[in-house]
């Protein structure tokens, strides 16, 4: 039996590339049937736009998976690194937009969180979804852990 969804629910708007530097998407925190937005902030449905010389160079897309628009389970965890963050799909398989490096090419990643992105300028995603970290603790205000619900990725 599925645990009850007691959470809010998580819209995340991608309208950008990865390729772009930054975070040019946005994400909303809503009411279980998305009528009233509660938090709107800047947020990237990518990975980093680049990598950097120590991994290797050369574009993302070589390295890793962007998250595909779609509806996907969260709960709201305590991570080793990421502190307090959405875990999505219990750790199994999310949908990638294109075939995904880290998993022989396969349109599936696995261990996806929603977390706080590293800088202003760097988004220190290896293909989760990321909240710009100036906006980080004003999104995570609205979740405790333990708690369930709903992302729904869209491109608009």
């Amino acid at each position: 039996m599925m645990a009850a969804m007691d959470g809010p629910s998580v819209l995340l708007q991608i309208h950008s590339d990865p390729t772009v530097p930054g975070y040019n998407d946005r994400i909303a925190v809503a009411d279980s049937r998305l009528h009233c937005i509660s938090y709107l902030c800047p947020a990237s449905g990518g990975p980093n736009h680049r990598q950097t010389n120590a991994r290797g160079g050369g574009p993302w897309q070589a390295r890793y998976p962007q998250i595909a628009p779609g509806t996907y389970r969260y709960e709201c965890v305590e991570h080793r690194k990421y502190h307090k963050s959405l875990l999505l799909e219990s750790g199994k398989e999310v949908a990638c937009r294109a075939p995904n490096p880290q998993q022989h090419g396969e349109l599936f990643m696995r261990g996806a969180f929603l977390h706080s992105g590293q800088s202003a300028g760097w988004r220190g995603s290896a293909g989760c979804p990321v909240v710009h970290p100036v906006f980080w603790l004003g999104f995570l205000f609205f979740f405790k852990i333990g708690q369930r619900g709903r992302l729904y990725v869209v491109d608009y």
